[in-house]
């Protein structure tokens, strides 16, 4: 009956007003919409999906502004870090190009080293991955980076900011390395990252993964490429 009077909604029966529909009797309407204005639930307006998108949007938007910026990787070099407006962002894809032997693969290494800075001392508390493609990773460079990294955290007033354990063994613990040979291998491992990374935190789990270092290989032609 309310369906051949064209009422689908409660909204529709409170629109239609006092009188009631010729198929309706009038108490029965009465009744009816004393139980939709009586209701607990409130009673709104029909809304189209895309405005309701677009209102998220916007309430999304919104809150994001409000949000303060992820810290970013500092690389400890003032001018680097200056160029890239505090350091290494977060969720950003840096490539680094030059020439070989132009400090690629070390830069890319210093920010997975200093990803691991805690918090308390203006870090990420984080830690990396250096997939290494060309076979140019040195484990020694890798030690005494994070030893001078150790060191400069006391040595700069930081002693109360980073933990007793907080050394070369403990950053190194934070960097996996990952070598592969080949374009296929790459892609695999580069893949795998971001699927365990993706399951890891749909799980909720405690993921700290902060950077992932890429020292590619050369290509025939142009520069070698590294990418953070």
């Amino acid at each position: 009956t309310l369906l051949r009077a064209g009422l689908t909604t409660s909204v529709d029966v409170l629109h239609a007003g006092a009188a009631p529909p010729p198929s309706i009797p009038a108490d029965a309407w009465l009744s009816l919409r004393r139980a939709v204005a009586s209701s607990s639930t409130p009673v709104h307006p029909p809304v189209l999906a895309s405005d309701l998108l677009r209102r998220l949007s916007a309430r999304g938007g919104r809150a994001k502004a409000q949000a303060p910026p992820p810290r970013p990787v500092v690389s400890f070099v003032r001018s680097i870090d200056s160029l890239l407006g505090g350091g290494a962002a977060p969720g950003h894809l840096m490539e680094i190009v030059g020439p070989p032997g132009s400090g690629k693969t070390l830069l890319c290494l210093q920010f997975c080293v200093d990803c691991t800075l805690p918090r308390s001392a203006g870090g990420v508390d984080g830690s990396a991955i250096f997939v290494d493609a060309e076979g140019s990773f040195d484990p020694a460079c890798a030690v005494r980076m994070a030893g001078a990294l150790a060191r400069h955290c006391r040595r700069e007033g930081r002693r109360n900011a980073v933990p007793e354990s907080y050394g070369a063994e403990h950053i190194l613990g934070r960097i996996s390395v990952v070598r592969t040979t080949d374009a296929t291998g790459l892609d695999e491992i580069v893949r795998g990252i971001v699927i365990n990374e993706i399951v890891r935190r749909n799980s909720k789990g405690a993921s700290t993964m902060r950077l992932l270092g890429l020292d590619g290989p050369r290509g025939q032609r142009g520069p070698a490429k590294n990418g953070v």
